[in-house]
C-alpha cells in the first residue's frame, strides 16, 4: 500500500495499529507466558532464592553496602513484592480472558458440531425407516426361515413316505419271491 504523505507518520503507526490489532494480541500473548510463568514451581523457587538472597544480604553485608534494613522491616523487598503483585495480578486476569474467549469459541465449534452429528443422525434415521417402509412388502428373514423350514419338513414327510413305501415294497417283495419259487 502506498504510503500517505498527507498525515504525520506518529498517526499513521497509531491508526495502523488500531486497524490490525496485532500489537494486542502480541501483549496478550506476552502477558499469557508471564502469567504462565508466575504458576510455574521454578518461579516460585526463584522468587524465593532472590526473597532469601536479599534478606541475607541486608543482615549479614557490611553496615554501608546494605540498601534494605530489617530494622525498617526490609521496607524495598515489601515495596517491590507489592509492585510484582500489582503488575501480576492484571496480566493474570488478561490471560484468563484471553482463556475464557478461546474456550467460548470451542465451545461454540463443540456445539455447531454436535448439531451437524444431529442433523446426520436424524437425516440417517429417516432414510432407514423410509427403506423399511419400501421394503415392507418384501420378505423378512424370520419369514424366509419359517418357509424354509417348512419347506424342509415337508422333504423330510416325503422321505420318510419314500422311505416306507421302499421298505413296504421290499416286505412285500420278500414275501412274494418265495411263493413264485
Amino acid at each position: 500500500m502506498a504510503e500517505r504523505l498527507d498525515r504525520p507518520k506518529s498517526d499513521q503507526r497509531r491508526i495502523s495499529w488500531r486497524r490490525n490489532n496485532k500489537g494486542s494480541d502480541r501483549f496478550g500473548a506476552f502477558s499469557e507466558g508471564i502469567a504462565r510463568f508466575l504458576g510455574t514451581p521454578r518461579f516460585l523457587f526463584y522468587l524465593t532464592m532472590f526473597c532469601i538472597a536479599w534478606i541475607a544480604w541486608n543482615i549479614w553485608a557490611p553496615a554501608d553496602l546494605r540498601f534494605d534494613s530489617a530494622a525498617r522491616g526490609f521496607t524495598a523487598l515489601t515495596l517491590m513484592l507489592s509492585l510484582q503483585a500489582s503488575y501480576a495480578a492484571p496480566l493474570i486476569l488478561l490471560a484468563q480472558n484471553r482463556q475464557d474467549d478461546r474456550d467460548k469459541v470451542g465451545a461454540e465449534q463443540d456445539r455447531q458440531s454436535a448439531q451437524r452429528s444431529l442433523d446426520d443422525t436424524e437425516y440417517l434415521a429417516r432414510e432407514v425407516a423410509a427403506l423399511r417402509h419400501a421394503v415392507s412388502d418384501t420378505a423378512t428373514r424370520d419369514f424366509v426361515r419359517s418357509e424354509l423350514r417348512s419347506l424342509l419338513e415337508e422333504l423330510r414327510a416325503d422321505d420318510e413316505e419314500a422311505r416306507n413305501e421302499a421298505s413296504s415294497d421290499r416286505k412285500s417283495h420278500r414275501t412274494d419271491s418265495p411263493k413264485k419259487k
